[in-house]
Formats: C-alpha cells, sequence, structure tokens
C-alpha cells in the first residue's frame, strides 16, 4: 500500500474513533451530581474509573493511531522510504510500546491506593517524563545522522544546484 493512502486511512479511522467518544453514550454521574455536604454550592462526580474507563481504551486507540500518523508522516520525507523503513518502524514500535504502558499503567494507577512513586513521581507521570519524552529525540537523531545519505544526497544537491544556476542564468537573458 501507498504511504499516502496509508496515511488517510489512518486519519479516517481516528475521526471514527474521535466520533465514537463524541457520540457514543455518557456514562451515570457523568456532570456531576449534588454534593452530600453543600449540596447548595458544590457538585461531585462518582467514581473516576467507571466514569473514564471505556474513554481510556479510546483514548489508547486514538494515541497509537496519531503515533502511526507521525511516524508516516517522518517516513513521507524520506525519498527511498521503502530501503529506509525500519529505523523509523522500531522507533515507532518502541513510541507505542511506552504509550501503552502509560495507559496501563494509569488505568491501575487510579485503583491503587496509596499509590506507588517513581523517581519521584506517579508511575503514569513518570513514563510520560522519562520514556515518551525522550523518544522524539530518537527520530531527531536518525534525521540528523543520515541526512545526507537518506534525505539529501549530493548527488541530489548537485541536482538542485544546477537547476538554481539555470534558472539564474534564464533569468539574467530575460527568458
Amino acid at each position: 500500500m501507498k504511504l499516502p493512502l496509508f496515511l488517510f486511512l489512518l486519519l479516517v479511522t481516528m475521526s471514527v474513533v474521535i466520533s465514537v467518544v463524541l457520540f457514543g453514550g455518557e456514562p451515570g454521574e457523568h456532570h456531576g451530581v449534588a454534593h452530600q455536604t453543600f449540596d447548595q454550592t458544590m457538585q461531585q462526580g462518582g467514581s473516576g474509573p467507571e466514569r473514564h474507563d471505556h474513554l481510556r481504551w479510546l483514548g489508547w486507540a486514538f494515541g497509537t493511531l496519531m503515533i502511526t500518523f507521525f511516524v508516516g508522516g517522518l517516513l513521507l520525507g524520506v525519498p527511498k522510504a521503502a530501503e529506509h523503513k525500519w529505523p523509523y518502524v522500531v522507533g515507532g514500535a518502541i513510541y507505542v510500546l511506552i504509550f501503552s504502558l502509560l495507559a496501563l499503567a494509569d488505568h491501575w494507577y487510579v485503583r491503587q491506593q496509596p499509590a506507588p512513586l517513581v523517581l519521584a513521581f506517579p508511575l503514569p507521570t513518570a513514563l510520560m517524563l522519562y520514556g515518551l519524552g525522550g523518544i522524539p529525540a530518537v527520530f531527531i537523531l536518525i534525521y540528523t545522522l543520515k541526512f545526507d545519505r537518506w534525505i539529501l544526497t549530493p548527488e541530489d544537491l548537485q541536482r538542485f544546484e544546477a537547476m538554481l544556476q539555470r534558472r539564474s542564468d534564464q533569468e539574467k537573458n530575460g527568458d
């Protein structure tokens, strides 16, 4: 399948997930009920896990689709993407894995009392900061190290400079 078509299908699938979230039914006590003590001035929600459980997995699906779209968009900039896709695919798989661990950790975290800390943060926050926060650096590193071999080769640069020179010559000659 061609990459632009694949990216379009990802966008359509993301739209379907968002539509399910927006037009799906709301769970009970979604907007809050009168507080037991301060009923005139305050509302309280029901159980967080019960109210958000169905959204958690739709959020995971949307996030996974977005990560896949992000990696596919990076591959659009690689002229010979079929030959050089594996570092991007592996980086994207690691990205999805850490995001999935984050979703599972959050699912587990809201049910734990008291919740443990990891490196001074709750586990989902630690995964977000230390895991997801560094993954884009992998793609930056790939781009930086392989730019002159995968993105703009010396031959491509020579052709581009020749095109610029021809255009400059045409403008000088009044064509």
